[in-house]
């Protein structure tokens, strides 16, 4: 739906109507979704003239004006395409819709869901309305997927009884159409208007405004690093705000990769709207961190599915039917701003699914604030703006911390199955037929497989191809001292036998899901249709840019297929706005970033100066340290000298940076050992979340002793993580942050090496790790008043491809051979200390 302020009406698809129209009933996430023919890429045609009876996708239209209570009438532009039309005004003149299902054609052509049979009735009454013709035959047919087989049914309307049809719908949408063209009307000129939020805009910042906007208005993908301080959010939030106020947007999507940066867009939203621009935001939140039912809870802990499921929760039982009503409150309580909780407080009072209603809520929204996945997730993204069919929309997108996306895209599109999951599942299906539970069988016949019914037998296939995979680990398989066997094997070719078997498995699962939503194996089905469907959508983008890793333990054999480069998967979802501007502090090198994420030829890349004054940063690099693998055992008490000698000079709060987990351990036990009575927290493996916060909470801003923490780089404190003025006045990090070496990380390396001409091991490793530095090293200094220090302790900082790789306000960077002269170069920085400053 959207509003057309130069025509001053409200544009829709016949499809998006009906859908809309006719929400009611229950919410039900575990049914898989319907998959309908796609639309063949052929060029749309108006209705037949006189002397050309029948044509093939045929696009009819109609404008239609309804009155308001409250507000002038408002005009729908609504258009559709029918599958075929048969214009003959001496007879009977016909409008066709074809759809591909499974199942019993007949039964779904005989009883046709609600939604199919509003779309045939209004494309209908569109041909009467254009023709003038008193009724209309209407046909729906259904083709079998992949097969020959249709059924189809056919009645005649009257145009009057369908156009009732059709006035009914529009009534139901009218409340959400007067409102978006009452906001259009009214907000925009607002917002295109609106004063920036602060007192005063810096240098670096009005720069970053400026650019953002120009690459917006022109429809082009910026790269943007922007050092700490600089205000990413508001930069590049307010200047797309005044986009979508001069009409060249409709929505901003604010992506983020965690909380807390969601959590900063919402504060630059709110201090917008106090600044005087009218915004409508909300933030999405995942489904589990909402949830309000305690059995579907219980039953996510359990490992089970996702269970909006009407038997299981009762704010999915009728949801449709309450859900407008309490959005209907929630914009009439006068609020703009809506948060996670807020949504979850009144989906509570509404008795609606919260997660559902931040989706629904959505739509009345100029901003979204949410994570990745909502976007660019084969199986998460929000289908109402970014579904298989949909086109481009009218957004800007906002990625912030897009540092951390091409990890991100590379996971969501990898997939995996492992044969211990599938045979546990198996197990449940064989606990159920021994217990002689009834049987379900599929009505339909199309496949021939063993029995029609979902049972244990129909997972062999999978099983067996799984099984065979393990031969590929045969010859690294070597026994370890707990007498499992382990091997492991990468291959470039995607495993067609278990991918045909795959796909047969998860077309049989979905239908049976379809057909039986209350049954006792709904939910071990759910989970492997769920698991089917990740490999299946790794498969569909396999490529060069993919490899399939096989590891074999003991009896276990897991086949995962590796998405290795994302540009070619996110170059066309990041084309689904209008404008795109991906920006973090650490975009270095941004040439690097723009390739992996999908820029293209046509997009901007931008670097920004640090605002802060570089005299109140001391970065230091010992260039005689070697921290590689093969010496850490070596240079182990060394390090801990050099961190002594960093933490020396001052008393206050430092965080310590390793490249793992095993070092972590050990560096951080030589020297507690070596400085029993300093206050040091260790980060560990598998800290909760509660654990994870106390470690911050330890780093009070009046802490007058010496306070270490020691983490691992590229970790959960690395990044995210704001400890302004004394809270942080140090850190110190340990090597050049490198993955490690592992044969997928080579394979990486030799696939950039055939597609970037040699840059494999760039690509692979020194990019990512410096970008952990980098990413470390600004926990230091978060305000303009903060004074801090960072020490590099590897001696490869000082080599060419990591000094061209430092941001512009390291410049003064300074090579110390041993920790007495670091220590001595911390000495005279906090000797400049300002008066008072201790």
């Amino acid at each position: 739906m959207r509003y057309n302020r130069k025509n001053d009406c409200i544009e829709m698809s016949v499809a998006e109507l009906c859908a809309l129209a006719n929400r009611r009933g229950d919410l039900n996430v575990r049914r898989p979704r319907r998959q309908w023919l796609p639309e063949q890429p052929t060029p749309d045609t108006d209705a037949p003239a006189a002397g050309e009876p029948y044509r093939q996708n045929v696009t009819l239209r109609n404008r239609a004006r309804l009155d308001t209570p409250h507000a002038d009438a408002v005009t729908f532009s609504v258009s559709g395409r029918a599958d075929g039309v048969l214009y003959d005004p001496a007879g009977m003149s016909r409008v066709e819709l074809t759809r591909t299902a499974a199942g019993n054609l007949q039964a779904r052509a005989q009883y046709p869901d609600p939604e199919t049979l509003a779309q045939l009735c209004t494309l209908g009454y569109f041909l009467c309305a254009a023709r003038e013709l008193p009724q209309v035959t209407l046909r729906l047919t259904y083709v079998h997927a992949g097969g020959d087989a249709s059924a189809e049914s056919e009645q005649i309307m009257t145009a009057e009884r369908l156009r009732a049809m059709y006035v009914a719908m529009l009534a139901q949408v009218l409340p959400r159409a007067a409102d978006l063209r009452d906001r259009q009307g009214r907000v925009r000129d607002l917002l295109a208007g609106a004063a920036f939020p602060y007192p005063t805009m810096r240098g670096e910042q009005e720069d970053m405004i400026r650019e953002c906007y120009r690459d917006i208005r022109r429809g082009q993908t910026l790269f943007a690093q922007a050092p700490t301080g600089i205000g990413k959010t508001v930069s590049t939030l307010y200047p797309a705000v005044r986009a979508l106020g001069k009409g060249i947007c409709d929505k901003i999507f604010y992506l983020t990769a965690k909380g807390a940066a969601r959590r900063e867009a919402y504060k630059a939203a709110e201090h917008l709207c106090a600044a005087g621009a009218p915004l409508r935001a909300c933030v999405i939140t995942a489904r589990e961190s909402v949830c309000l039912c305690e059995a579907a809870r219980a039953r996510r802990d359990a490992d089970m599915t996702s269970c909006c499921d009407p038997v299981v929760c009762p704010y999915a039982k009728g949801y449709y039917d309450r859900a407008e009503g309490v959005i209907r409150r929630m914009l009439a309580a006068g609020n703009s701003l809506f948060t996670g909780l807020a949504i979850r407080a009144a989906a509570e009072a509404g008795h609606v699914c919260p997660y559902e209603l931040s989706l629904d809520l959505s739509e009345y929204c100029e901003l979204i604030i949410c994570d990745y996945n909502y976007v660019f997730s084969p199986t998460a993204r929000l289908r109402r703006y970014f579904g298989d069919s949909e086109p481009a929309g009218r957004y800007v997108f906002l990625v912030d911390e897009a540092h951390n996306l091409p990890d991100r895209v590379r996971e969501m599109y990898s997939g995996g199955l492992s044969l211990a999951a599938v045979r546990g599942i198996r197990e449940s299906f064989l606990r159920f037929e021994q217990e002689g539970r009834e049987k379900y069988l599929f009505p339909d016949e199309d496949l021939p497989v063993r029995g029609e019914e979902l049972t244990a037998a129909a997972l062999e296939d999978v099983i067996g191809a799984l099984s065979q995979m393990a031969a590929l680990c045969a010859g690294t398989a070597v026994t370890g001292t707990d007498g499992v066997r382990r091997g492991a094997a990468l291959d470039r070719t995607c495993p067609g036998e278990l991918i045909a078997a795959a796909d047969a498995l998860s077309r049989r699962c979905a239908r049976w899901i379809r057909n039986n939503p209350e049954h006792p194996l709904g939910e071990p089905a759910a989970a492997l249709f769920r698991m089917l469907r990740e490999l299946l959508t790794a498969a569909s983008y396999y490529d060069r840019g993919y490899v399939t890793y096989v590891e074999a333990v003991g009896e276990d054999v897991t086949v995962r297929l590796v998405c290795l480069d994302p540009a070619p998967i996110l170059r066309p979802l990041l084309h689904r706005a209008v404008a795109r501007v991906l920006f973090s502090a650490t975009l270095t090198p941004t040439e690097y970033f723009a390739d992996i994420l999908g820029g293209g030829a046509d997009s901007v890349q931008a670097m920004f100066g640090s605002p802060f004054p570089p005299e109140n940063l001391c970065i230091s690099v010992a260039d005689q340290l070697s921290t590689r693998f093969g010496d850490r055992d070596k240079t182990c008490r060394t390090v801990v000298s050099y961190i002594a000698a960093a933490v020396s000079a001052k008393p206050g709060n430092y965080l310590v940076y390793l490249p793992s987990y095993e070092y972590l351990e050990k560096v951080s036990g030589l020297f507690r050992k070596r400085y029993p009575k300093v206050d040091t927290v260790v980060q560990t493996r598998h800290m909760s979340g509660a654990e994870r916060e106390a470690f911050i909470a330890s780093f009070r801003p009046d802490n007058r002793r010496l306070h270490i923490g020691f983490c691992v780089l590229g970790g959960s404190f690395s990044e995210g993580v704001d400890l302004p003025g004394k809270c942080l006045i140090g850190a110190v990090i340990v090597g050049v942050g490198m993955p490690g070496l592992s044969s997928m990380r080579n394979i990486m390396r030799e696939y950039y090496d055939e597609t970037r001409e040699g840059e494999g091991y760039a690509y692979a490793y020194t990019y990512p790790g410096m970008n952990r530095v980098l990413q470390a090293a600004g926990r230091v200094i978060r305000t303009p008043e903060d004074r801090g220090a960072v020490v590099l302790l590897d001696d490869r900082y000082t080599a060419a491809p990591y000094r061209q790789l430092f941001p512009p306000h390291w410049a003064d960077l300074c090579a110390v051979g041993d920790p007495l002269s670091l220590a001595e170069r911390l000495r005279r920085f906090w000797g400049k200390d300002a008066p008072g400053d201790s």
